[in-house]
């Protein structure tokens, strides 16, 4: 089972997400937004109001809809940077984190997404 530590939009419906071993992947979620708690989402500046939450280690949006994060592994596009690469995932406005199941995020390395 994967969870998502890192995700950061991109465009669109488009999120890069680094998962805890450490892939990076690209996910378009643009034809996965079916049914009613996925509808707000298809407005592009309410699908970048996501955030990491480590209870449920996946993305969530504010109206609770979420992807598993299996699911996200699975249709994300493997896009070739690994764990040590730091550039991508400098903190920015739609960048958000977590450290994982039973771990605290030291407070130098926290995000806070507005």
């Amino acid at each position: 089972m994967h969870y998502v530590t890192e995700a950061r939009h991109i465009a669109g419906h488009k999120i890069k997400v680094r998962f805890e071993d450490g892939q990076i992947k690209l996910v378009d979620l643009g034809s996965h937004l079916d049914g009613p708690i996925f509808e707000p989402l298809r407005d592009p500046a309410y699908f970048r109001r996501f955030t990491v939450n480590p209870e449920i280690d996946t993305i969530v949006w504010p109206n609770n809809a979420d992807f598993s994060p299996d699911f996200l592994y699975e249709i994300g596009q493997e896009i070739g940077e690994q764990s040590g690469s730091r550039g991508f995932f400098s903190p920015g406005p739609h960048t958000t984190r977590h450290a994982g199941p039973h771990r605290a995020v030291p407070k130098d390395k926290r995000t806070v997404v507005s």
